[in-house]
């Protein structure tokens, strides 16, 4: 049977165990939240150029239909 001393000993190696294992788990929740705001500002990017995709095709309708315009009046 295993002295008190023993015991002891035994208990205070978990516990060491266990911190390093809650700072690993720090780390971690530390890299998912890095890893949801780069996930976010990627988001907002993609959005951006979603919209700036819509505009620039706008645009091409637009200077497609002054073109055809022109070809009805010079025609």
């Amino acid at each position: 049977m295993a002295t008190l001393e023993e015991l002891v000993s035994v208990l205070v190696e978990i516990l060491g165990e266990i911190k390093a294992l809650n700072q690993r788990v720090d780390k971690i929740e530390d890299y998912l939240i890095d890893m949801t705001v780069a996930v976010e500002s990627i988001k907002n990017i993609t959005e951006s150029i979603d919209d700036n995709v819509h505009t620039i095709k706008l645009d091409v309708d637009s200077i497609d239909n002054t073109v055809q315009n022109i070809d009805v009046s010079v025609g």
